[in-house]
This record gives structure tokens, C-alpha cells and sequence, in this order.
């Protein structure tokens, strides 16, 4: 939307100029308006929110502080700290103390995704990770009963009807019932982290190579795996999710800035359903952070202040095109409770039923066989690759 919107400023500037300027005033009017309707609603939820919630959260303030910055930059996501104030989070088994700062902790919100679950509990455990927070939205097939069984890992519920913008505000909930100063890793459920050397340097060493940068977080592109098969074809369920859709693209990526840091475009999805850029999924994630005073989770796709969301080092294979997903994925497009009204799986579905031959695969398909693939994507740098602050190689 505001690509468009700069491009019609260019174009009216060009021809009229004083039509262009009251149409910047106007929409800076907007803006204002924005602004202090979303301070007003703020300062709402706290007084309604803030007594109760300081029980569970004693660096609440800090949280609020945090907040009020984001919301002056970004007023029409008030709906992430409404979330955050006023969802009730239940604690259904807490392995130790949320208090207690130690290694990284893997963050994720689940609803019924037990399949692709237990492979990146597994995956992320051999990494490293000995401790998990998960939240779970109500699932139905036994993720939640799953869970509670495992050793190291918190679980949380709610039953809370899922929006993209309000899942962000539980995710900063459960962050602030641990600890600042740590680590944190978020995936999700259908996300495995991978990084150069990944199968002999645990996730630690690589947090430390971060610290001795003076860094607090880390990006990584997202990599859509398919396999070789049509689009939603049929899967065996004695192979390991992993070892049946093995392929990435290596080639189809577009690289740019925004405000808010790097931008990645581009992929199997963008080959397939989207004809315009602007349609394109998002490929950029900040997985690992560090959480410091003022840092907001505003999606996966970045982190608050933005100044800091720096170039790529690792990747998330990303494996949302199961057999099982075509069920799951008209599920979302009924609902319309993702992004857009759910208009990116709605594409995915229409492209669908036009041609259900499709397949992902293309002459750059490539296959992950270990860390050592990730070299195919230049755009992976080393971290102590010297790259300035936003800067795409």
C-alpha cells in the first residue's frame, strides 16, 4: 500500500504539484489521528489491565514503556498490545522457574501441528536448546496432551480466537514472564533453524560468535522446502517430514530495504502464486534475539527498535506444503484470520484447483543434504562478515 502510494505522489507530482502537496498534508492528518487514538486506547488498557497483569509480570512497566514507543511509530498496531494486556495466558506445567536466565529458550505458538511438532523439538534439541516456552490456541489433536509429557518445556493455553496481529501480542507476553538478558529463539511450528556448521556447533557457540559482535540479534531467510512430487500430493508417514520434501530454491530471491530492515522476496511461492512483488511472501525472519529493555516482538519478520535488524546468517526451512497442509490451508482461507484476510492462502488455493499438476520443482531447485547448502545462497554471510547496518551483500 504505500509503494502505491508513493507511486501516485510521483505521478501527481509531476503533473500537479499542489494537488500532490495537500494530498502529503492530508495523509499526514491521518497519521496524527492515528496516533492519538491509539494513545487514548493505551492509556485504556492500562488502567483497565496493568493491576492484575503486574502480578504475573513484575517488569510490566519496562513492557508499557517499551509499547508506547512502538505504538508512536506504528499507532494501527494497537491490536498487539491489546493482545498483550488483556489475554489470559494459563500456565498448564512450568518445567522450572520462568525467572531463572540460563541458555536460550525456544519460544512457539502451536495449534494442532503435532506431526511437524515433534520434528522441531527434536531438531532444535540437538542444537541445543534444553528449554522450551510453547503456547497452545486450543488444539485438537492431542498436541497439547503431547506436550505436558515432555521434559523442559512450559506450556501455556489459550483459547483466544487466532489473528495474526494478536498472536504477536501473546508472543510478548510469554516473553516477559522470563527473564531480559536472555536469549530467545522463536519458531514456528513448521520451522527448523539451520546455520553454517549447525551439525557440530551447537547454538550456544553461535550466540557467543554474536555476543563477541556486540550483537543481540540474528536474521535468517526463510527457505520453503517441497519435494518433487504436485502440489498437496501424498506422503509417506514412516519417512521423517525432513527427508520427503528436501528442496529450497537457490536462485529466485529479490533483495531490498525498508524502514524496518532487510527485505527478502521471492521463492518457490512467489513462482508460483503471486505475479506481482508486492504479493510475494515476506522471506526475512529474526529468530534469535536477545531480549534487552525496549525490544518489542513485532512479528517473526522483524523486531522492535528497527535499527538493529541487521543482514542474514542462518536460514528456516520451512515445510508448509505437507499433504496434510490442503486441508489446514482451507481451513485459514475460510476463516480469513491471517494477514489480509487470509488472501495469500486463498491464492494458494485458487492456483490449486486451476492446475492440480503444479509442482515447485524448477531448473534451481536444490537439495538440502546438510549445513554445507546453505553456501548455494550467497546472501547467507558469515558472521563476521563486516555488513553495515541494514545492508544486503
Amino acid at each position: 500500500m504505500a509503494t502505491l502510494y508513493q507511486k501516485l505522489l510521483h505521478v501527481l507530482d509531476t503533473r500537479m504539484p499542489v494537488l500532490t502537496r495537500c494530498l502529503v498534508r492530508f495523509r499526514a492528518q491521518f497519521i496524527l489521528v492515528d496516533q492519538v487514538s491509539a494513545w487514548i486506547a493505551f492509556r485504556r488498557l492500562s488502567r483497565a489491565y496493568a493491576p492484575q497483569l503486574a502480578k504475573r509480570i513484575p517488569s510490566l512497566a519496562l513492557w508499557q514503556r517499551a509499547f508506547a514507543a512502538y505504538l508512536r511509530q506504528n499507532p494501527r498496531n494497537l491490536t498487539i498490545y491489546r493482545a498483550f494486556m488483556n489475554t489470559e495466558l494459563e500456565t498448564v506445567r512450568q518445567s522450572a522457574s520462568p525467572g531463572q536466565s540460563g541458555p536460550p529458550i525456544l519460544v512457539s505458538v502451536v495449534k494442532d501441528d503435532l506431526e511437524r511438532l515433534k520434528m522441531v523439538i527434536e531438531h532444535h534439541r540437538k542444537l541445543g536448546i534444553e528449554r522450551f516456552a510453547i503456547l497452545d490456541n486450543g488444539s485438537t489433536d492431542g498436541t497439547l496432551e503431547w506436550l505436558v509429557q515432555q521434559n523442559g518445556i512450559d506450556v501455556y493455553q489459550t483459547r483466544e480466537k487466532f489473528q495474526s496481529l494478536k498472536k504477536y501480542g501473546w508472543i510478548n507476553q510469554l516473553l516477559a514472564r522470563y527473564d531480559y538478558d536472555q536469549w530467545y529463539l522463536y519458531v514456528d511450528s513448521d520451522e527448523l533453524l539451520v546455520y553454517p556448521d549447525c551439525e557440530t556447533k551447537p547454538l550456544q557457540r553461535l550466540i557467543a560468535e554474536l555476543e563477541q559482535k556486540n550483537r543481540d540479534r540474528m536474521a535468517a531467510i526463510l527457505l520453503d522446502m517441497y519435494n518433487d512430487q504436485e502440489l498437496y500430493g501424498s506422503s509417506d508417514k514412516t519417512v521423517p517430514i525432513n527427508e520427503q520434501y528436501p528442496y529450497f530454491d537457490a536462485d529466485s530471491y529479490q533483495l531490498g530495504i525498508s524502514r524496518r530492515g532487510p527485505v527478502i522476496k521471492g521463492g518457490p511461492r512467489k513462482r508460483l502464486f503471486s505475479e506481482h512483488q508486492e504479493d510475494s511472501p515476506l522471506l526475512i525472519k529474526f529468530p534469535l534475539f536477545k531480549l534487552k529493555p525496549g525490544l518489542i516482538f513485532e512479528s517473526a519478520h522483524y523486531l522492535f527498535p528497527y535499527q538493529k535488524n541487521h543482514a542474514v546468517h542462518a536460514a528456516l526451512l520451512h515445510y508448509k506444503f505437507l499433504a496434510s497442509d490442503l486441508k489446514r490451508h482451507e481451513i485459514i482461507a475460510r476463516e480469513g484470520n491471517f494477514q489480509g484476510g487470509s488472501r495469500e492462502y486463498k491464492r494458494y488455493l485458487n492456483t490449486y484447483r486451476d492446475n492440480r499438476h503444479l509442482t515447485f520443482i524448477y531448473p534451481g531447485s536444490v537439495a538440502y543434504e546438510d549445513s554445507r547448502s546453505l553456501a548455494r545462497i550467497p546472501l547467507i554471510q558469515p558472521i563476521d562478515h563486516e555488513t553495515s547496518q541494514g545492508q544486503l551483500p
